[in-house]
């Protein structure tokens, strides 16, 4: 897949950068130069700087650091919300399954990205919160994904043969379920 590897080193080379990139450009993100307001790019100042002296650059990299920080715990923490919540209501089945799935049902009618900036406004801004609030509208579509992975599996005979010998719900979703659905959840997600 062309388009995979080329997704891959942009992102790898995103990542070097901002984390990185601190490390070997030492200027300060908060120092203000004064004489050196609304610069343009130069040797000094690569992206120039702010209407304050800020150095755009060292800016740039250390914005760049918090914002992979907060996607990437939120995409985990949405991902395992929605691991767990599917491989519960794959496993159980029946009416607890209907009542989680018209659960996901209805999260998912209600547009995830005007919760997540009318939910940002009412409360005080945070990294954290702007973590729970992303990981809170993303995880159904996993959910999903991962019931049908469970439905799929669970009538697979190993399955069938580890509940026969008496395993646990928990020790089938660990040793079964949740290995063979993880190249799927990582896939898609």
């Amino acid at each position: 897949q062309p388009l995979a590897r080329v997704g891959t080193v942009v992102m790898a080379a995103l990542i070097l950068f901002v984390f990185l990139g601190p490390l070997v450009y030492r200027h300060s993100v908060t120092h203000l130069h004064i004489l050196d307001l609304m610069q343009p790019p130069s040797l000094t100042f690569p992206l120039g700087t702010d209407e304050l002296g800020r150095n755009v650059f060292a800016r740039l990299m250390v914005g760049g650091q918090m914002s992979l920080e907060v996607g990437f715990v939120a995409a985990f923490a949405g991902m395992a919300i929605g691991i767990a919540y599917g491989m519960v209501a794959g496993l159980v089945g029946g009416w607890i399954d209907a009542i989680l799935m018209r659960i996901v049902d209805l999260l998912r009618s209600i547009p995830g990205l005007f919760l997540l900036i009318f939910l940002d406004s009412v409360f005080r801004p945070s990294a954290g919160l702007l973590i729970i609030l992303i990981a809170a509208v993303s995880w159904h579509g996993v959910a999903r994904l991962v019931r049908g992975e469970v439905l799929s599996l669970k009538s697979q005979l190993y399955v069938e043969a580890a509940e026969a010998m008496g395993a646990s719900r928990l020790r089938i979703i660990v040793r079964h379920l949740f290995p063979n659905a993880l190249g799927t959840i990582l896939v898609v997600h």
